[in-house]
């Protein structure tokens, strides 16, 4: 009966496609020695079921690695993506946030001058400087 021959680092020095080489012939002298039935073709076949099984662990070893590797860089990609996004928001909210804060500054200012006035609103309607002066009370 042909015997696979393994190499010596067997599963762990070999590459995919040798281990799946490997593990293919040993299923084919698994299926031979079944056809024989004595002791010997048993214990033939209990030692290529194991080795079978080492070469599939080994293989499904390596895949979990690529894929894992896969799965943190994408993560990493992901990561750099959403910091560059919240950082160009950033950039474009600060202009818009300084001037809502001068608005504020200057509303402030006029109601804390001219409690009995109004103030103009951003929809061209106007509130009162007490309101104006309830709102921004702990602010300034």
């Amino acid at each position: 009966m042909p015997q696979t021959i393994l190499p010596e680092n067997y599963p762990s020095g070999c590459d995919e496609k040798k281990i799946e080489e490997i593990i293919h012939n040993l299923e084919s002298e698994t299926k031979r020695t079944n056809l024989l039935d004595n002791s010997i073709a048993h214990m033939e076949t209990v030692k290529y079921s194991s080795l079978i099984q080492l070469g599939q662990m080994e293989l499904t070893g390596i895949f979990t690695k690529r894929y894992s590797l896969l799965a943190l860089g994408v993560a990493i990609l992901s990561l750099i993506i959403s910091g560059t996004a919240l950082y160009y928001a950033k950039i474009q909210a600060a202009p818009v946030l300084e001037q809502s804060a001068r608005n504020e500054r200057q509303a402030w200012n006029y109601c804390k001058t001219s409690p009995d006035s109004t103030w103009p609103t951003t929809d061209d309607d106007k509130i009162g400087c007490s309101e104006v002066l309830k709102m921004l009370k702990g602010k300034y």
